[in-house]
């Protein structure tokens, strides 16, 4: 019967090695009978070729997420980028809307998504540096994310969800002013760190 593969490579915990006397009273015993030699434990300092828990199976590598961490972070920071362009872009063209009560035109979206340029290159090089003025390039950024995911999703959801109208206003507000800080930093600093 063959053994199984795991374990023909055994991984003890501890191994056992000698306890060696010191050097002065090894030379006084040149002449002794020998002596046997006590054992010590020490835990083991190799690693398992397994690595998790023993007992525990799990469905993917541990590893996997390691390996795998910069491209979550680089489609993490992206998504967060496209999201800020587009409800700047947007809110430029609800705004040239509004104004000229006519659809908007390709000016609105090219002067929206210039815009959209500005805060981020301010931001980029505010953060960690002028804070007030970091702040002035965020908040614009973040109240058009705010405006356009309240308008798109968490005001009809929270209208529906909550009965006192004012309280569903106020919750999609809060609920996307939150939003619209986390797309504004997030993807600079997941780019470019904390600074």
């Amino acid at each position: 019967m063959q053994t199984p593969a795991h374990l023909q490579n055994r991984v003890y915990q501890y191994d056992v090695e000698p306890e060696l006397e010191p050097e002065h009273a090894q030379s006084t015993r040149e002449n002794a009978p020998p002596v046997q030699t006590s054992y010590k434990s020490r835990p083991n300092t190799v690693q398992p070729h397994r690595s998790e828990p023993a007992g525990e199976a799990t469905l993917l590598d541990p590893r996997l997420i390691d390996r795998t961490l910069p491209a979550a972070k680089a489609t993490a920071a992206t998504l967060g980028w496209i999201n800020s362009v587009a409800t700047t872009v947007l809110t430029a063209r609800d705004v040239q809307t509004f104004i000229t009560d006519r659809p908007a035109t390709t000016i609105a979206l090219l002067a929206g998504f210039g815009f959209a340029a500005l805060l981020t290159f301010g931001q980029i090089y505010t953060s960690g540096r002028y804070r007030k003025t970091y702040a002035v390039f965020l908040f614009p950024d973040a109240l058009m994310t705010s405006i356009q995911w309240s308008k798109w999703l968490l005001l009809p959801l929270f209208l529906k969800l909550i009965p006192i109208w004012w309280v569903a206003v106020m919750t999609a507000a809060i609920i996307g002013g939150i939003i619209g800080i986390i797309s504004a930093r997030t993807p600079e600093r997941l780019t470019f760190g904390v600074r």
